[in-house]
């Protein structure tokens, strides 16, 4: 895509994807002019359950041939190394704060499924648009924490 706008409205799609904005709920949309005179309709505009799927951070399952209290789970790796990606590309930085950079639960879940580099990277992506400061010095404070947890191990 040439255009940045059509690129950013794209990650934008992509965005709400993993955030879940349309899962179990109808998505509006507008029909052609085409459309409206083919289906003989009122108006242009039109919404539908598109099916879209939840995208929790965790997915939990029992585990039926272990006992009864044990689990299995799983994280949604495609949402953790998606989400951060397509909300930085498409500009969103008050969502990227709210759901993935300042956010103990993706954070603990990424932390949890993959290495500390993949998390660190986030915040680098994050800080090449140049948000803002509190991503930097987020950053940094990563980037010392790492430090001095590889030279303990």
């Amino acid at each position: 895509m040439a255009n940045p706008e059509d690129r950013r409205q794209y990650h934008s799609q992509m965005a709400d994807y993993y955030l879940g904005i349309w899962a179990g709920r109808p998505k509006p949309f507008q029909f052609s002019d085409n459309q409206k005179r083919m289906f003989n309709l009122s108006t242009t505009d039109g919404e539908a359950d598109r099916k879209v799927p939840a995208q929790p951070l965790i997915f939990a399952a029992n585990n039926s041939l272990a006992n009864a209290n044990s689990s299995t789970v799983r994280y949604n790796l495609r949402k953790l190394s998606e989400l951060p990606f397509q909300l930085i590309h498409s500009h969103r930085e008050e969502d990227l704060y709210n759901y993935v950079l300042f956010n103990y639960d993706f954070i603990h879940a990424k932390l949890s499924a993959m290495p500390l580099n993949n998390c660190i990277f986030d915040y680098e992506s994050a800080c090449e648009f140049n948000f803002d400061k509190e991503v930097e010095l987020k950053n940094r404070e990563r980037k010392i924490n790492n430090d001095l947890f590889s030279r303990l191990n």
